[in-house]
């Protein structure tokens, strides 16, 4: 990926996660959304790190991948602490800001 597709995809997961925290202010009536999604952008993370956990994903990355893509995706997974499958809770929120946080310091 250049650096132009990294921004979008970053851009994406912190619109995923506003998406996600934005639901918090109904949350007994988004309970089951904010489970749900949480899951996804959390596997959505955690897949994309693993990408680059390998020798090979590591060689086949572009330094802009190794240098900003790879280090954003994984600081804002290891964010993600909640359990998936928890209720929506204020330690979820706090996670989601957080990962959102370092997405965000990557994007400048």
């Amino acid at each position: 990926m250049n650096l132009t597709e990294i921004k979008k995809r970053l851009e994406g997961f912190e619109k995923d996660i506003e998406e996600i925290i934005s639901l918090f202010e109904q949350k007994h009536k988004h309970r089951d959304e904010i489970m749900r999604r949480y899951k996804i952008i959390k596997n959505l993370l955690k897949t994309e790190r693993d990408k680059f956990q390998t020798l090979k994903g590591e060689e086949k990355a572009t330094e802009e991948e190794r240098q900003f893509y790879n280090p954003a995706v994984n600081e804002a997974w290891l964010e993600l602490h909640t359990k998936v499958g928890s209720s929506p809770s204020q330690e979820m929120i706090d996670c989601l800001s957080s990962a959102k946080s370092e997405i965000r310091h990557y994007l400048g």
